[in-house]
């Protein structure tokens, strides 16, 4: 059985990741599948705040936090008017999303995504 956790990046520090953390990213069966290795938010205290909790590198710069070494995944819980916006620039650093509902505002957006990551 392979022991290899995944290596995630949190984007979005803010009320809804409070809810991830509560009620998925604690959990002891999930912990044992990923390590968060990185989190962003705008508000860097936010960003220290979940850094704090999994013993991770926080960001308040996206453009820096896309560029976290080993990161393979991005938990995107950003607004949903951010979703395309920060998608496109996970999925062009070639990192895999997933995004908190919706994936975008637009249709053509999620159409632009979907191509991207394919």
């Amino acid at each position: 059985m392979n022991n290899k956790k995944i290596k995630i990046g949190i984007l979005g520090c803010g009320r809804v990741c409070e809810h991830y953390i509560q009620k998925i990213l604690i959990s002891e069966r999930v912990g044992t599948l990923y390590q968060v290795i990185a989190c962003c938010d705008l508000d860097i205290k936010k960003s220290i705040y979940v850094g704090n909790i999994f013993s991770c590198k926080p960001y308040d710069n996206t453009d820096e936090f896309v560029k976290h070494e080993n990161m393979e995944v991005v938990l995107i819980l950003t607004r949903s008017g951010q979703h395309y916006e920060h998608a496109k620039k996970c999925l062009s650093n070639k990192l895999n999303v997933i995004v908190e509902k919706p994936l975008s505002l637009r249709i053509e957006h999620a159409e632009e995504l979907i191509d991207i990551s394919s």
